[in-house]
């Protein structure tokens, strides 16, 4: 494993972020700390929150209708990341 933060992360799991406004990061800590959650946590449940408005899932399973866009872009992710391993 790599010397780095990232080495000690379940092999499974992606980077997922971007950059935003330093006022937007604090609007997210203090949400983040007011609800005792993290922000990845607090990320997660927008992205849950606005899945389930568009229809892409239903009792945080994704609905048969986005089931195979869901996977086939799952795989996508899966074989950029196997191939940034190898290299």
């Amino acid at each position: 494993m790599k010397d780095t933060r990232h080495g000690k992360h379940h092999p499974d799991k992606v980077q997922f972020g971007g950059m935003v406004t330093p006022e937007f990061k604090a609007i997210a800590q203090l949400t983040a700390s007011k609800t005792k959650c993290s922000l990845m946590e607090l990320m997660q449940r927008g992205v849950y929150n606005l899945a389930t408005g568009a229809g892409i899932l239903r009792d945080d399973k994704v609905t048969p209708e986005y089931k195979e866009a869901v996977d086939a872009l799952a795989d996508i992710i899966k074989a950029n990341l196997a191939e940034k391993r190898n290299h």
